[in-house]
């Protein structure tokens, strides 16, 4: 109606300068507003499996038994101190039931199963509106591969003998048997922006949920033209 159109023109700036205060609120102290609202980034899909691989050019290179497959994908603006978050998620998240039968209890480290990842760059991709995948918010793969690397090896290093991966930049073929399902969608948290608190980097790893958690990271297949 024309009176509540008009009621609500009149009190939309004083919505949105609470929206405004609600968020300052929330915010940590030492960030900005604008460092919040900035895209997370890095990207995981955990996938609770009884067994999954991975095959290049018809050869199997990596298999696990009952464990978690991650398909990992790194965004343009991603950095190292975000590799803390990543491996934290991936390792502490519990997909499991314990014991006694209760669900969500164990994660991959306390129950001592497998890890597989998978590069995976089009996770940082997004469908234009004439339906072709766009893949400008991934990261190049060079420094990709740099940082796939390093949670790689930090991965090994919490699960030495357990963790198992696909190629980099390699067409693959990935065959899994998902238990449940169960299938995870992990995002992670908001880096500050550059001026803000952690203006010379990053201020430190994004803080991370113990299990589940929100996620991410790697590149994998070059993007297609």
């Amino acid at each position: 109606r024309p009176s509540a159109v008009a009621s609500l023109a009149a009190e939309a700036p004083g919505v949105r300068g609470r929206a405004q205060g609600n968020l300052a609120a929330w915010v940590p102290q030492g960030l900005t507003i604008g460092a919040v609202q900035r895209a997370a980034g890095m990207r995981l899909v955990l996938q609770r499996v009884s067994e999954a691989s991975v095959s290049v050019g018809g050869q199997r290179i990596a298999t696990i038994g009952v464990g978690v497959l991650v398909l990992l994908g790194i965004a343009a603006e991603d950095s190292p101190a975000q590799v803390p978050w990543c491996v934290r998620t991936i390792i502490n998240s519990k997909l499991w039931p314990n014991a006694e039968g209760k669900p969500w209890r164990e994660s991959v480290k306390k129950a001592e199963r497998e890890v597989l990842v998978v590069s995976q760059f089009t996770l940082a991709g997004r469908v234009d509106a004439k339906g072709k995948p766009q893949y400008h918010n991934a990261m190049a793969p060079e420094p990709a591969e740099a940082l796939y690397r390093t949670i790689m090896d930090e991965l090994n290093s919490q699960l030495p003998g357990r963790v198992q991966e696909g190629r980099f930049r390699a067409l693959m073929s990935v065959s899994l048997t998902n238990d449940g399902p169960v299938t995870i969608v992990a995002e992670s948290p908001p880096l500050p922006a550059p001026g803000g608190a952690g203006a010379d980097g990053g201020g430190g790893a994004p803080p991370g949920p113990e299990a589940g958690g929100q996620a991410g990271a790697a590149n994998g297949t070059p993007a297609p033209a």
